[in-house]
């Protein structure tokens, strides 16, 4: 049976209208666009960036950094603006459409996201097309922001929160994160259809709908955030001024930040965390030094940041015992499931996973006991716990 996820590379022909899908087309010539996709590895890369980029909507004017993420996404698949703005014009221009704003569908993050949910939708992993129809729906919501709030007061926005009337659908679910992961996921489950049919006068559509749906959401918070910048109905406050758990929060996030640069942007290795959890584990000593070196990257900088804050919001004091620390860590690595998008074990597990892609022993690791996974995804998690301990205890 053929691996769905086998890397291979795929032609996307931009000459003919209305007859363009993402099945292997064995023509070279340059009027193509090329995407050479491990669907493997731009599996995990999708769902980690969406999941930070969720998570980290928490804070008040967080404004979701989707520009990084496409100069990867254009990297992992060899494409080119020019030639997917081309494509565009190509498959999505039709003089007997009528476009509200012709500019969106040249938009070559737009157009390169599709493209991915499409593959993504044509193999039936619907988990990778959701996480490319996630960082669509982020980028929206990111650029009517700016439209709106394009100088954004962090008091004034948790005010505007607090103040929205029951029905919005920040409130009803619970976080903007949460939000925009639901209106991504209706648009999805109303189009995949047509996605996978690539049906260009819906996927025009489609487009269109997940905008303006996040765009209606925007502007009405918008409304209120100006209603109380208006009124002087909150006022700016100094860190000290904060509530207690807000103000500890921004601490923690600021020491996560502090930590995860120093592992990843200058090298920083902890040789007695790394004994004290290959001890604890019985993990291999060898590969225990190997994945403590990995880290040192730059690109695990965002993930190791939220990892390290939900490990620390998680302890029952930073000044805890190491004992308390290694407890705290083997609870949070024992949770099997989670209705939240974002949790440490999942944060953790996508770490891991890509440290054996950059090792290319993943498919050995597949190979392993349920326990044997288990001790090595356990390892990492001690190691970095510990390497907390040790950052506030030294």
């Amino acid at each position: 049976m053929p691996n769905p996820f086998k890397s291979k590379i795929i032609y996307i022909r931009a000459v003919k209208r209305n007859r363009m899908g993402l099945g292997v087309v064995p023509d070279d010539s340059n009027s193509d666009i090329i995407a050479v996709l491990d669907s493997t590895s731009l599996h995990t890369f999708m769902l980690r960036k969406a999941g930070n980029e969720l998570q980290f909507l928490v804070e008040p004017c967080y404004y979701p950094r989707i520009a990084d993420i496409f100069k990867e996404l254009m990297h992992r698949t060899k494409a080119n603006e020019k030639g997917l703005i081309e494509y565009a014009k190509q498959k999505y221009f039709n003089p007997k459409w009528k476009l509200s704003d012709p500019k969106l569908l040249k938009d070559p993050q737009t157009i390169l996201l599709v493209l991915i949910a499409q593959d993504f939708t044509s193999r039936d992993d619907y988990s990778g097309a959701i996480a490319a129809f996630n960082l669509l729906a982020l980028r929206y919501y990111t650029n009517t922001m700016y439209k709106m709030i394009k100088h954004c007061n962090e008091n004034y926005f948790r005010s505007a929160l607090e103040n929205l009337s029951h029905n919005h659908l920040f409130n009803t679910r619970k976080t903007i994160g949460s939000a925009v992961m639901y209106l991504s996921g209706q648009v999805f489950d109303r189009y995949k259809i047509d996605m996978k049919q690539d049906n260009s006068e819906e996927i025009v559509q489609m487009i269109y709908y997940l905008r303006t749906r996040i765009m209606q959401s925007v502007k009405s918070f918008a409304v209120h955030y100006y209603k109380i910048s208006e009124s002087g109905g909150a006022t700016r406050q100094q860190i000290e001024d904060m509530p207690e758990k807000e103000n500890l929060e921004k601490k923690l996030k600021q020491e996560a930040s502090k930590l995860a640069k120093n592992i990843t942007v200058y090298a920083t290795t902890d040789q007695r965390a790394v004994t004290a959890a290959q001890r604890i584990t019985r993990f291999n000593r060898k590969m225990a030094s190997v994945y403590a070196d990995s880290l040192v990257d730059t690109k695990y900088t965002q993930q190791l940041e939220l990892l390290l804050f939900l490990l620390m919001r998680s302890l029952p004091a930073i000044k805890a015992d190491e004992s308390q620390y290694i407890e705290t860590s083997k609870q949070l690595m024992a949770v099997k499931v989670s209705k939240k998008p974002v949790f440490y074990k999942k944060t953790l597990v996508q770490i891991h996973d890509q440290i054996l892609l950059d090792l290319g022993i993943n498919h050995k690791f597949d190979k392993l006991s349920a326990q044997s996974q288990h001790i090595s995804r356990s390892y990492l998690s001690y190691y970095l716990t510990l390497m907390v301990f040790n950052h506030f205890n030294n």
